[in-house]
């Protein structure tokens, strides 16, 4: 049923990847991001200090996002998505290795985060308008 209603439809064969892609990553992320806020708790024994580590994520996000759109037009939009895993890979890393040093790997799984968004989002819409219909 998949196969013919997506695969075989009007549907370029990028739109499906992109689309694939975002359900398997958004299905994990989301399972995991249900449980982080609680995990973080647990490390910094503070609210303030889990609010404080989303806001530097999302801060530093929206900081970097156009200097990121330069870099990933210059590593070519598929290189840059690639790229952008190992960021993602190296986020949940960090919180495996947080209990050798939680400030440390706070920090790293900041900038693993932002690495891995700055890379992510700009190919993927860039691409997504790429290989929709124009019509």
């Amino acid at each position: 049923m998949f196969n013919q209603r997506y695969l075989k439809s009007g549907l370029s064969g990028g739109v499906v990847a992109l689309y694939s892609n975002r359900i398997i990553q958004g299905l994990a992320s989301g399972l995991l991001g249900l449980f982080l806020p609680v995990f973080l708790f647990q490390k910094y024994e503070s609210i303030n200090l889990v609010l404080l580590f989303y806001f530097f994520c999302y801060f530093l996000y929206l900081l970097f996002s156009a200097p990121g759109a330069m870099l990933a037009s210059k590593l070519t939009f598929k290189k840059a998505l690639i790229v952008s895993v190992f960021g993602g890979a190296a986020y949940f890393l960090c919180f495996h290795l947080m209990d050798y040093n939680v400030i440390l790997f706070s920090v790293l799984a900041i900038v693993a985060i932002t690495w891995d968004r700055i890379l992510y989002w700009v190919p993927y819409h860039s691409d997504f308008a790429k290989f929709t219909d124009k019509e």
